[in-house]
Parts: structure tokens; sequence; C-alpha cells
């Protein structure tokens, strides 16, 4: 059984600080919720990403939910996911009300900042979903970056071991991978150079996985799927080149 239903809420500190980029006010509240057979834990963090799909092969790409993703935040919203396998799923998304002049209230960083090239600044991608690894690399690469490209986090560390101390300065991790997750990768990597920046992306940026990075010292955030300007202004700012 699908539902649907609409509200007016508020939503206060407490809460905005369990949903990346909330802020303190008053939503519009759209809840979609089923009773069918729920996300498995294992993959909720990387539904909103282009291409994941729970499909058997030729039988369709998973879009869907990445172009919800994206017509939420176009329009300054936020989207949240409960499910609990064999109970359902429930999508809770928020789109700010407007003020009297219809104007929403800022929701995220300036993005009108100018872009900066890099000057062969060494950053190391670690993603093991290899399209989104390959347009990562693609795009850093084509704005004066060097790129060096791990599917795991334990070929990150092991290329990190292998460079010269200080010559990587920033890494960009995927949160959720196989055999070795982002936490672990970041403790690693700052073992190895206490002064290595971070930054973290994934499809889906809940209390756990904010638990899961406490203390680590991350210096920025990228929720897939993200757009080449939210990538390149996001590294700018690590890197420091914005002062």
């Amino acid at each position: 059984r699908l539902t649907v239903t609409a509200q007016d809420v508020y939503l206060d500190e407490a809460f905005s600080r369990h949903i990346l980029g909330a802020k303190p006010g008053k939503y519009v509240m759209l809840t979609v919720s089923d009773t069918g057979s729920g996300i498995p834990y294992e993959i909720q963090d990387k539904v909103f990403e282009p291409f994941f799909t729970t499909k058997a092969k030729g039988k369709g790409t998973g879009l869907g939910l990445s172009i919800v993703y994206g017509i939420v935040k176009s329009h300054g919203g936020l989207i949240k996911l409960y499910s609990e396998p064999g109970k359902g799923t429930e999508f809770k998304i928020f789109f700010p009300i407007a003020d009297q002049k219809g104007i929403v209230a800022e929701q995220y960083p300036d993005q009108s900042k100018k872009i900066i090239r890099g000057n062969g600044e060494r950053i190391l991608v670690i993603e093991d979903e290899l399209f989104a690894l390959q347009i990562t690399k693609e795009i850093l690469e084509l704005n004066g970056y060097s790129v060096l490209a791990a599917t795991d986090g334990a070929s990150a560390v092991n290329i990190f071991e292998n460079a010269e101390k200080g010559s990587i300065p920033l890494a960009i991790t995927d949160l959720n991978m196989p055999t070795m997750d982002g936490p672990s990768t970041i403790k690693a990597l700052r073992k190895l150079d206490k002064n290595i920046k971070i930054i973290v992306s994934s499809g889906l940026f809940n209390e756990t996985s904010a638990n899961s990075l406490t203390g680590l010292e991350i210096q920025g955030y990228l929720t897939k799927p993200y757009t080449a300007e939210q990538l390149l202004l996001m590294v700018q700012k690590a890197l420091g080149k914005d002062s």
C-alpha cells in the first residue's frame, strides 16, 4: 500500500542536525510511504546515486530516485529516508516555505563564488562505484588537478603510503565501501599524515553516518549526486584556495 501525505512542519535545531544542509525553519513535509519489503540497510546510502539499481542486468537503470533527489535539491529541499527490511519504506521530503515575497531562505552555501582552477594539486579519490569514480576524476583533471584513483580503502592507503609525505594534500572518500569503509580509511590516512584534508561523499547522510565520522575533522561533505560546481567549490575550500 502506498500512502502520500503533506503537512506544514517546523524543523528545530535538534532535528536539523540530523539532516545535512538543513536549517531550522518552516517547511512543507511531503511523506511518501509504502508497506513493501523495505530497503536493506547496506544499500540505503546508495539509493540516490545515478545508475544504482537493484534490478537484474538488462532490466533497467536506477535513475528514478536520483532524478527525484535532483528535483528536490533544485527547489532548495531536503529528503530523508527511513526504511526497515520487512516493514516498508518512508521518504520525507521537506520544502522550505517561501516568505511573503516568494523568496525561499538560503538553504545551502553560496555557489556564486568563482571557481579557481587547480595548479596540479594531487587528490586521492576513493570510490567503489566505477562510474562515479571516473566522472569525479575527469572533472578534477579537466580543472587542473592531478588525481590518484582507488576503488577501496585498502588500495587508497597503499597508494598514500607509497607517495612522498605531504604530496597528497586532499582525499575524497566514499562513506560506505566494502572491505574498508570511509571512517576506517580516514583514520588510516591520518595515521600516515595528520595534515591531510578529507572530503566525504555519500548518497545519504544520516545520524548513523554522522556518528561514525565524529571526531575525524572532516573538511567537507558531498551528497551524491553532486554537480561539477559543487565538487570544485568544495575542493578549493578544503585546500584553502578561497582565502
